[in-house]
Order: structure tokens, then C-alpha cells, then sequence
């Protein structure tokens, strides 16, 4: 879905699967079927659909209900942009919390047991913390079938504050509900090719008729914490499931776009894969992927190499033995 936003991505990291999720939507709610309003579609993609770069970002992100609880902010930045300016958002934790994040149920220790039991069971009440986008904002339905791709960055100061030390991009129901059993998770980074200093890749689809009609960056904040600066995010676009003569429909820019701005150099990526049920997804890595061809072309180049050699030398003699 969407090779030309598939191609750009350098490597992975890792993706959370579940079987066992905090609550879906209801299958049997009604629906809407997507529609978009065609005005801001383009086949352009030379430009995001929200870059960041000027103000009118501020009429497409919003704070989430439970993210005002624990002053979750949004602002624009420069000095750590991925190019020309990011979204910088910030939260702030008066104390250790006891509610559940929306994926509480996920999150293991080192010795792979739940950090959380019973977080999953049905009648469990989650809070969202963090940020948002509305379908509407952007005159959609909903976002089912939509692709969405961002950069991002996450600060290490908010290592051992963040539930997984991680946070979490998911689309979801007007009622914060997730649409999905798997969520991506973005953790921390702290390896050498890392998402700390550096902006990694995401690309995350919505299944089809979900009834997504948000889609949520969470800030999972957990343990006490002063105002702190938590997660980066850059160029983000929405690549919609409508096309134009064969070419694939994207929402244009809407925030103004500042494309003389060197873009900082991206050492990582997600790429999520759904099923065809559109409920489970794998992760895979490209960067993983080329090395290990890369390993397989070195072994290959060297036994046709020694096969070569071997051929030219046999010739040699032969033809040696034609003179003796």
C-alpha cells in the first residue's frame, strides 16, 4: 500500500502486536463510508500535508481531553526540526498516575511478564493522553484506508517517565475506541543509530471501513514529571485510498511548506503491513533486509568468483598441455 512512501523508508523499528486490546470499536456501529473533499486532494506529493513550517498547523492539532489533565502541549520547532520546523509536543506530570494508558495491556517486562495485569479486561477504563488529528479537520469521513507517514524524534529526557518508554500512534473511534489489534509503538532509542538525536520514519495504515475518525499521538506519562519536552513530529502526510488517472490521492499542504529547508538525514524507520483482514499487521525492516542481501550477494560474487578462477586456470593448463 502506498510503494512510493514505502520505498522512502531506510530500516525499522519495532512494532507492538496484541491479541488482547483495550476496547475496540464496536463492529456492528454504523460506519460512515469514506468521502473527501476533492479541493484538497493532489497527486503533488513534493510537499506534505501538515509540515509545520508556518501557523495554520495549530487549526489541525489539538490536545486530547485527557491530555489537557496533564498539560500535554503543542508547539512549533526549530531548532530541533527535521526541516524548517517540527511539532514539538510537551507534558507535564504533578504525580505518578494509577489509570491505565490506552495500551497498558501491552507492555512487558524484561522477563516478558505483563506490567499490567488485568489492564485488558473489558470493563477497563483508559485514559489518552497526548494529541490529535480529526478526519473532519481535514473534510474526510473518517480516515479508513488512509495511509498516514510522519517523521519523528523523542526526547530522552522523558526516558523512565513514558509507559514501555515509549509513545503511541494509533487511529481510533470519536470515542478514543482503537480500530486495530496492533498499535506502533515509537520507543525510545537509545542505540547508535537511534530516534533520540536523530528523526526516524512511520507509516502507519488504517484499515478499511473502521470508523477511524481520529488518529492519536499518546504521551503515556506515568511517573511525575516537570514540563518536558517528549516527542517530535515532522512532515506528516495523509495518503488517502482515492486515486486521479491512476495516480494516488494525497491531502495537499495546508500549513505552508518551507522547502528550501534542508531536511536533517534519517537513520530508521516503521513500515507497518496489514493483513488482508485489516486487523493485524507485521513489521518488517528494510535495513535488515538489504544487509541480509548484502551477505547473500558477498557469498554469492565469491563462489562465482572461485568458480571463475577455477575455469580460467583449468583453460590454462589445457592449453599448456597442447604444447608439452
Amino acid at each position: 500500500m502506498r510503494s512510493k512512501r514505502i520505498l522512502g523508508v531506510v530500516s525499522a523499528i519495532m512494532m507492538l502486536g496484541v491479541c488482547a486490546v483495550p476496547a475496540y470499536a464496536d463492529s456492528e456501529a454504523e460506519i460512515p463510508e469514506y468521502s473527501a473533499d476533492k479541493s484538497i486532494l493532489t497527486t503533488d506529493t513534493s510537499a506534505p500535508s501538515l509540515s509545520f513550517d508556518m501557523k495554520d498547523w495549530e487549526r489541525y492539532i489539538k490536545v486530547t481531553p485527557d491530555g489537557e489533565k496533564i498539560s500535554v502541549g503543542a508547539s512549533q520547532e526549530k531548532t530541533y526540526a527535521y526541516q524548517g520546523a517540527s511539532l514539538k509536543i510537551t507534558a507535564t506530570q504533578p504525580n505518578d498516575i494509577s489509570d491505565y494508558c490506552t495500551f497498558a495491556s501491552l507492555i512487558r517486562d524484561d522477563d516478558k511478564n505483563l506490567v499490567y495485569p488485568g489492564s485488558d479486561s473489558e470493563d477497563t477504563p483508559y485514559i489518552t493522553m497526548g494529541v490529535e488529528i480529526d478526519a473532519k479537520d481535514f473534510g474526510m469521513t473518517c480516515f479508513d484506508g488512509c495511509m498516514v507517514s510522519f517523521k519523528y524524534r523523542i526526547n530522552q529526557d522523558a526516558q523512565g517517565k513514558l509507559m514501555g518508554d515509549s509513545v503511541f500512534a494509533f487511529p481510533c473511534t470519536e470515542e478514543y475506541k482503537t480500530v486495530t489489534s496492533n498499535s506502533v509503538q515509537l520507543e525510545i532509542n537509545t542505540d547508535a543509530s537511534n530516534n533520540v538525536t536523530q528523526y526516524a520514519t512511520a507509516l502507519i495504515p488504517v484499515p478499511d471501513k473502521c470508523g477511524a475518525t481520529k488518529f492519536v499521538f499518546e504521551i503515556p506519562v506515568i511517573k511525575k514529571m516537570d514540563k518536558t519536552d517528549v516527542l517530535y513530529i515532522d512532515n506528516l502526510v495523509i495518503d488517502t485510498p482515492l486515486q486521479k488517472n491512476g495516480e494516488d490521492l494525497q491531502v495537499m499542504n495546508l500549513d505552508g511548506y518551507n522547502k528550501s529547508a534542508k531536511a536533517q538525514e534519517i537513520v530508521q524507520g516503521l513500515k507497518v503491513q496489514p493483513k488482508s483482514n485489516g486487523l493485524s499487521s507485521t513489521a518488517s525492516s528494510e535495513a535488515e533486509s538489504s544487509k541480509g542481501i548484502g551477505v547473500v550477494g558477498i557469498v554469492v560474487i565469491a563462489v562465482v568468483a572461485v568458480v571463475i578462477v577455477g575455469a580460467v586456470i583449468f583453460v590454462i593448463k589445457k592449453k599448456r598441455s597442447q604444447f608439452y
